[in-house]
């Protein structure tokens, strides 16, 4: 059962012209079955459930290592306080704890007018969980490609209300490439990466060039955003890092920031000048810092 929610209840702006810079979806529980290309179909991303009846997600056909034990249906259930939500059991599904205007552009819609927004920049979030546990470049610009074809689709009746942004794979950034171009053409206004990749190269390495010049050409931003993170990936500090999930949450935004400054380490900007960066979910109190450490480095 969907959670009981009352629209007259939503904290309206007081002022006019504002847009959610930042929004997120809960994808359609059968978008990469539904909208990924037939011969990987076998390999899509999908839920399931275990033999307790608890969510979970499977890929490229293998039970997720992180999102166990009905994890996902806590996804519909973030910001609210009540232990007992988020306590696993088989009726707790994904589906039924979608949030209104979560996963249907109506409601989304009707949401936007209760708060008082001009639009809202959309991104996925389970979109932002699977790429940590998908080496395959391959199936990953798929899984990219489905989830593009589908939030284009779930934006394109909102009239520009509703901004869908393009999620990327740098494991092959020609493919990337061609996937923006592919997804502008579509409707989408932009492209979102990981802070990491497989390949281990920074973000503002040369090597991503071809994706760097295709936002150019377009004319749309690269946003940064943060995902789940391999761990041999994240940090060598600390073993088990599975068992630190305050420290994950603390430095969750560590990966954006890190991908970020590299594009200085590359004078990506002076290949690229007029690229259109965007640093989502990683607060502004570390510029300060950042700006004078720089400063000292390179003056």
């Amino acid at each position: 059962m969907q959670p009981v929610f009352d629209i007259a209840a939503v904290h309206r702006l007081k002022y006019a012209g504002a847009v959610d810079a930042d929004g997120h979806v809960l994808e359609a529980p059968d978008l990469w079955e539904n909208y990924i290309e037939a011969r990987y179909r076998d390999r899509a991303l999908r839920l399931r459930r275990d033999g307790d009846g608890l969510e979970y997600l499977e890929i490229d056909g293998k039970p997720s290592k992180r999102t166990r034990k009905g994890y996902p249906a806590t996804l519909g259930r973030m910001g609210q306080t009540e232990l007992e939500a988020f306590t696993p059991h088989p009726d707790k599904t994904y589906a039924a704890n979608m949030p209104f205007g979560a996963c249907d552009t109506g409601e989304r819609l009707r949401l936007l007018d209760a708060e008082g927004l001009d639009a809202a920049v959309l991104y996925p979030t389970i979109g932002i969980l699977w790429e940590a546990e998908l080496a395959d470049a391959e199936l990953s610009q798929a899984y990219c490609r489905a989830y593009n074809r589908w939030i284009a689709d779930f934006c394109r009746p909102s009239r520009g209300r509703l901004i869908p942004i393009a999620h990327l794979s740098l494991g092959d950034p020609e493919a990337a490439a061609a996937e923006l171009r592919r997804a502008v053409k579509d409707g989408c206004r932009g492209g979102f990466v990981v802070p990491f990749a497989w390949t281990r190269r920074p973000h503002g390495h040369p090597a991503h060039d071809p994706l760097f010049a295709a936002a150019v050409e377009l004319d749309v931003p690269i946003a940064i955003h943060p995902s789940f993170e391999p761990f041999n990936l994240r940090s060598q500090r600390f073993e088990d890092g599975h068992r630190l999930p305050l420290l994950a949450s603390a430095t969750a935004g560590d990966g954006v920031r890190h991908a970020f400054t590299t594009f200085f380490d590359f004078a990506a900007f002076d290949r690229f000048p007029k690229l259109k960066l965007v640093i989502l979910e990683s607060g502004a109190g570390w510029i300060g810092y950042w700006l004078d450490r720089l400063d000292g480095v390179a003056t």
